[in-house]
């Protein structure tokens, strides 16, 4: 879903691949067109064209190093980032909050979907899909929300905390309101 320089520094230093001349290089691979940046709010947003990231994470593959760490790092980054945001999406700043997300939806989603098929990751997808709670709800997105949750709360391989859980287990119960789902809600 592309990012911008910070969101992408912030995934390669917690995946172990720091890089102080970040910035240099994205926009290096823009001038090359091998990445477009997009320039509206603000700094630019860095994504590959689908068949470049294809090749590119195909390449990747075969080299073995398309590893977990750096799925793993993506993950919680979002997982942060969604957390900062649920504190502020019932409040002054919920239009601010709501557009972010909305731009992150595709790394949201990939998150998500990574977290739902790594055993030991899907504490972390529950944390990501408790915090988007509000979001699901404000921009009508409550099936895909109570989706994520569902698939979450029903795993049964991990422990997690109990504030997680009723957390989840609310917006699950609310979502299911909303879209009348009230057998499910109760």
């Amino acid at each position: 879903g592309g990012a911008d320089e910070q969101t992408i520094a912030a995934v390669t230093a917690r995946a172990g691949h720091p890089d102080a001349e970040l910035g240099a290089a994205l926009r290096d691979l823009s001038d090359k067109s091998l990445i477009v940046a997009q320039h509206s709010d603000g700094a630019p947003r860095y994504h590959l064209l689908e068949t470049m990231r294809d090749y590119a994470r195909e390449k990747l593959a075969g080299r073995g190093e398309l590893d977990a760490r750096t799925r793993a790092a993506h993950a919680q980054v979002f997982a942060v980032l969604a957390e900062q945001a649920a504190q502020s999406l019932t409040g002054p700043e919920q239009g601010r909050w709501l557009r972010r997300l909305s731009v992150d939806i595709e790394n949201l989603r990939g998150a998500l979907t990574w977290c739902g098929a790594a055993p030991g990751r899907r504490e972390t997808g529950l944390r990501l899909a408790a915090a988007l709670g509000w979001f699901w709800s404000l921009s009508s997105r409550e099936i895909e929300g109570v989706r994520w949750l569902e698939q979450f709360l029903a795993a049964a391989d991990f422990d997690a905390d109990a504030r997680l859980r009723a957390r989840a287990r609310f917006f699950a119960g609310f979502l299911s309101w909303y879209i009348t789902g009230y057998q499910t809600a109760q």
